[in-house]
């Protein structure tokens, strides 16, 4: 940490390593102190947690397997405390079953690592998380400006009930600096959020022009369905950061050109959860509605979805929107284990059904809107031919 409690930049962090393994210890410093990168190890979970109290690090690697307390207990504990529950938990471990990871995750790891592992992972994992928290920072940072505006407004409003009579222009004046200040931090808000879907799109190359058009997707449905202006005004750039989750799925799994194992698709699914973690909890209505989107977006009418299962309007209808939206441009695009469908062919899939997709899938609502403005979709993704 800096002196001002900003996180340091990514390769300037300092990191703790915690393996009870000698050889591992040396391994993983090796790699990250050549990136830079200041590196503190520990041989046990007790060691790493009496490291923690001593000084805070930027980011932990964890194994899991350890002889007094394994990771998964240290990270618990890690997350329990206030201090140490924001720093960023790589799981490092040579447990690979679907269910190892999602207890990691359930933990309040960030990513989990398999062993052996590769430098070049190790490094683009640790440099992703480091960013991401870097930018959470800076969303924490300008929520604190915002409520200091809010409360220095308030007092001014205060005493303006004593004075009024004789200061009608410096409420003005007021007035004035503060819609400039909230206009500066909406413009800082939506940098973040470019940001953070950039950071999605580096993961994979296939997504770029995809949240693009989900964006303009979702929007145009939400015009046809009437949405309040408020509303309009957040869901293109909110349906914009659906798949930011996707940070945190191993690359093995997120870039694999084949069709994907069960056990594959259940840590694909994780996504949605994990997208809801990063962007969840901020007084933010863009990011509130971003997180909303992120968790929802595979949920169908039917019950069919994931991650929870819901039906109906138990379903965000953002969720909703989103989710027809990413269907139908899924169907439109390749990829590694389908071909891209005509326009034509994608709208009779989504009415119609083909045995996967169900007409039940989709919100009634929001089906019989695109309906109406389909032929708006095919514009869309001609715009990016």
């Amino acid at each position: 940490m800096t002196n001002d409690g900003s996180t340091d930049t990514p390769h300037t962090a300092q990191i703790l390593i915690v393996d009870d393994t000698p050889a591992n210890l040396r391994l993983l410093a090796e790699i990250l102190s050549t990136q830079g990168y200041r590196v503190r190890p520990a041989s046990s979970g007790r060691l790493a947690l009496k490291s923690v109290a001593a000084e805070l690090p930027d980011m932990i690697l964890l194994d899991v397997t350890m002889p007094d307390i394994d990771g998964y207990e240290v990270c618990a504990e890690l997350k329990s405390n206030f201090d140490s529950r924001d720093i960023p938990v790589i799981f490092i471990s040579a447990l690979n079953d679907t269910s190892d990871k999602i207890r990691g995750f359930d933990a309040g790891g960030v990513d989990y690592i398999t062993k052996p592992f590769q430098a070049e992972e190790v490094l683009a994992r640790v440099n992703t998380h480091l960013t991401l928290r870097s930018l959470q920072k800076k969303i924490e940072l300008q929520n604190h400006q915002l409520h200091q505006e809010i409360l220095d407004r308030t007092r001014f409003e205060a005493e303006l009930k004593m004075h009024k009579e004789h200061l009608e222009d410096v409420v003005k004046e007021r007035t004035a600096e503060l819609n400039i200040a909230m206009s500066k931090l909406k413009n800082m808000s939506m940098e973040i959020v470019e940001k953070l879907t950039s950071a999605a799109e580096f993961r994979d190359e296939d997504t770029g022009e995809h949240i693009i058009r989900i964006g303009l997707f979702a929007h145009r449905l939400s015009e046809q369905l009437g949405l309040p202006e408020d509303l309009l005004s957040r869901i293109s750039p909110a349906a914009s950061m659906h798949d930011v989750g996707k940070l945190g799925i191993p690359d093995s799994i997120l870039l694999k050109p084949g069709k994907l194992t069960e056990k594959e698709f259940e840590v694909i699914k994780q996504h949605t959860l994990i997208g809801e973690k990063i962007l969840k909890g901020s007084p933010h209505a863009l990011l509130q509605l971003a997180a909303e989107i992120a968790v929802s977006h595979h949920e169908r009418w039917d019950g069919s979805g994931y991650p929870y299962g819901l039906t109906g309007t138990d379903i965000p209808l953002a969720g909703r929107i989103v989710m027809l939206a990413d269907q139908y441009d899924a169907l439109r695009n390749s990829r590694a284990y389908k071909p891209a469908f005509s326009h034509e062919q994608t709208c009779d899939i989504i009415i119609n059904g083909d045995g996967r997709t169900k007409p039940e899938h989709f919100d009634p609502s929001v089906l019989a809107a695109f309906k109406e403005i389909k032929d708006d979709f095919a514009a869309i993704c001609g715009s990016f031919a």
